[in-house]
């Protein structure tokens, strides 16, 4: 699978534990349109996956941690939601709204694909942390210091984690 193509599935793939748990437990949550359901499952994912990562923060273990926490949580969703397919009969015709939007976000995706991202700025400090938690396990050191220091803005960061966990899986 090429490189975007995966990374691709890894975020579209993270709406899934969200979206199934609250099918289970919170349909009425969804009730709001697709664009809004999306961004509640998305919301509900990273609650999901949170303990996992800070927990990992603290005790600086390995990264694999959190991968494997995101691929429980994904393949267990699948399973509910394989189980109970009541959430297919509830589908709908999205809003013409819900149709730009869709179409705006995958035309930003594939323009972010072809011509990368900006990195400019704290872009470069961002890349250095996801390099380090790559490097060296869920960790809050500062990439940019030499002797290992405390980083307090970006500590427990769950989205650098969740993108070197990405990169851990291409």
């Amino acid at each position: 699978m090429p490189t975007h193509l995966s990374l691709l599935v890894f975020w579209l793939a993270l709406a899934l534990p969200g979206f199934a748990l609250l099918w289970r437990l919170d349909r009425e949550a969804l009730r709001g349109g697709i664009l809004f359901g999306l961004g509640r499952s998305y919301l509900m994912s990273w609650m999901l996956l949170t303990p996992s990562c800070v927990l990992g923060y603290m005790l600086q273990l390995p990264l694999a941690l959190l991968t494997v926490s995101y691929g429980l949580a994904v393949l267990l969703a699948c399973a509910s939601l394989l189980q109970d397919r009541s959430w297919l009969r509830a589908l709908r015709r999205p809003s013409a709204l819900a149709a730009v939007g869709g179409l705006w976000l995958c035309c930003d995706v594939w323009l972010g694909l072809r011509a990368g991202t900006h990195v400019e700025g704290d872009a470069g400090y961002n890349i250095a942390r996801v390099r380090l938690l790559l490097d060296a396990g869920l960790s809050n050191w500062d990439p940019l210091v030499a002797e290992p220091h405390f980083e307090p803005v970006y500590h427990t960061n769950l989205y650098h984690a969740l993108i070197a966990s990405s990169a851990q899986l291409r």
